[in-house]
């Protein structure tokens, strides 16, 4: 067993072979060569037609060598009760399973329909190694979890095969990659939907973390975020700030849950704020090539801040479901306001300066027409009132009934 290894006494030499012992850094060196070896060989394959028969002789060499790491790993926490050894093997298998050698991409570059086929299979071939890892040491996972990796595989293998089919029909390329970004930005989203409608309100994202399921669930969205980057770069295509406006807004979304929300709410609720108004900064400017028809049945325009301004609309409704604060109300009412004023802002700021001339315009320019209005503003007023004093009422009487 692992606590059995005696400890050599604390010298130079001995101090360097306890590390190596303790952190099996052999395991570690054979994933980095793995992984440069792919890099180094598959480079040229970038900027020459391919091999067919090359690319699957390079398919079968990586899944040989993640299955090496799953029965490995498998064995010696089984038979040899090594356990961080072979934590370590599955979190190098992990990264092999994000697609750490970037060899999914590649396959694209052959041929698109080539590229779909093996990626569909590479993505049954990981569920079915994470089922059998799971099943196997009977580890205990949530329905959630399964399902968000399952839909970050998903789109970590295809999201390539969306940006040359959407070239090919005609998109300009910064507008499919700026598509690419910010679904990518909503996926973490989706971790809150599917644990909800997996497990119920019972087990919350803090359950996640608690069971190390949100750094992985993070890792792999860190590497989905280096995938789209490489691709950025093949494609030589510049990069725009507005690309990671999703990200903000998402990060804005799940910070509530990542600890207790009476705890979230206090030290993190500014973020919920601030997130948001950096994601609006971010849309301020942006090229041309980003505005672009969501589609000839849905003729509106569409662009970085108009869809930040929906994004923060929507985030801001859930707010109020969690808080049950009138307040983000409001906010969603203004963001959907501004996104139907126009799509860039010179657009929303001259439909704002209109509606402002527009208010000048009917302002009351006699005494009498003044009185009117402080006549219709008292009974407003007085309307509102009264609404507060049953609120009061409402919350007096579950008072005493406590």
């Amino acid at each position: 067993m692992e606590n059995e290894i005696k400890q050599p006494s604390e010298t130079k030499g001995n101090v360097l072979v306890n590390l190596f012992i303790r952190n099996n850094i052999f395991y570690l060196l054979s994933a980095l060569l793995m992984v440069i070896g792919c890099y180094l060989v598959l480079a040229p394959f970038q900027q020459v037609t391919r091999s067919i028969s090359d690319l699957l002789i390079y398919f079968f060499v990586v899944n040989f060598y993640e299955a090496i790491l799953i029965v490995t790993a498998i064995y010696v926490i089984v038979k040899k009760n090594v356990v961080r050894d072979g934590a370590i093997l599955l979190v190098i298998e992990g990264f092999f399973l994000a697609d750490a050698t970037l060899i999914n991409s590649v396959y694209y570059f052959y041929n698109i329909w080539f590229g779909l086929i093996i990626n569909a299979i590479i993505l049954v071939l990981a569920l079915v190694k994470i089922t059998f890892i799971v099943s196997y040491l009977q580890l205990s996972l949530s329905k959630a979890f399964y399902r968000f990796i399952a839909l970050g595989l998903t789109y970590l293998y295809l999201f390539t095969a969306i940006g040359i089919l959407g070239i090919q029909k005609g998109f300009v390329g910064s507008a499919m990659l700026f598509v690419i970004w910010s679904v990518a930005g909503l996926i973490p989203v989706a971790l809150i939907g599917l644990a909800r409608k997996a497990d119920g309100e019972s087990e919350s994202f803090t359950d996640f973390r608690k069971k190390a399921q949100a750094i992985f669930s993070l890792a792999l969205i860190g590497l989905l975020i280096v995938h789209i980057a490489t691709v950025n770069w093949i494609l030589s295509a510049p990069f725009y700030l507005c690309y990671l406006a999703t990200f903000f807004i998402s990060l804005a979304v799940i910070i509530p849950e990542l600890s207790p929300r009476r705890k979230a709410e206090r030290r993190f609720h500014w973020l919920q704020y601030a997130l948001p108004i950096a994601a609006i900064l971010i849309t301020l400017d942006f090229p041309n090539e980003l505005v672009f028809k969501a589609s000839s049945y849905f003729p509106i325009t569409l662009s970085p801040l108009r869809l930040s301004l929906v994004l923060i609309a929507l985030s801001f409704g859930y707010f109020y479901l969690l808080y049950q604060r009138w307040s983000f109300i409001l906010y969603s009412g203004m963001m959907l306001l501004f996104a139907s004023f126009g799509y860039e802002v010179g657009v929303i700021a001259e439909r704002v300066a209109d509606i402002a001339r527009w208010i000048w315009r009917r302002m009351p320019e006699t005494r009498k027409d003044w009185g009117i209005l402080s006549i219709i503003s008292a009974l407003v007023l007085f309307a509102c009132g009264f609404l507060v004093s049953l609120r009061k009422a409402k919350l007096v009487s579950l008072g005493r009934k406590e």
